[in-house]
Formats: structure tokens, sequence, C-alpha cells
């Protein structure tokens, strides 16, 4: 990813900027890469509550894999929640 480009889709603003943006919408790969951890693990912390995030789902939870699929987070919430813990 070059950095220092502008992006197409929001005239003036760069890439680091836009991707910082902090009503950015991220996918679990995003916040696993963010994190440094698998996506299973981001998947687990869902489960248990632990990291804030959107279900966007319509299912009634029955099929897990599309489940999965609607999951999203806010980076602005991430951001306040990472605040309150410590990383190594």
């Amino acid at each position: 990813m070059d950095v220092g480009k502008t992006c197409t889709q929001s005239p003036g603003v760069t890439k680091q900027e836009n991707l910082f943006h902090e009503n950015r919408i991220l996918t679990v790969e995003n916040v696993a890469a963010l994190l440094c951890v698998s996506t299973k693990t981001v998947y687990k912390m869902v489960e248990y509550g632990t990291i804030p995030y959107k279900d966007l789902s319509q299912s009634s939870g029955r099929n897990r894999k599309r489940k999965r699929k609607c999951i999203r987070f806010l980076l602005s919430e991430l951001m306040s929640w990472m605040k309150g813990k410590d990383y190594v």
C-alpha cells in the first residue's frame, strides 16, 4: 500500500488518513492484523464479548458461517477499547 498517495474515494485525503479515520469500519481480518492475533482469536473475543463489535447479520443465529461474515468493528470503538488494555 502506497501510504502517500491520495485516495480517489476521498479527495484530498491520503490513504493513511483514510485508514485511520475514526468512523472506519473494519473486518475480522483487519482487526486480527491490528491486534497481531489470528482471526480465530478475534471470533473468540466476539463470542465471549470481550471486544466491541457490530453484528450486521439478519440471520437468527442458526447459520454461524453467515453470521461471522457480518461482524464488523468501528475503529473508534476499538481504539477506545485498546486504551484500557495492556499489550506486550
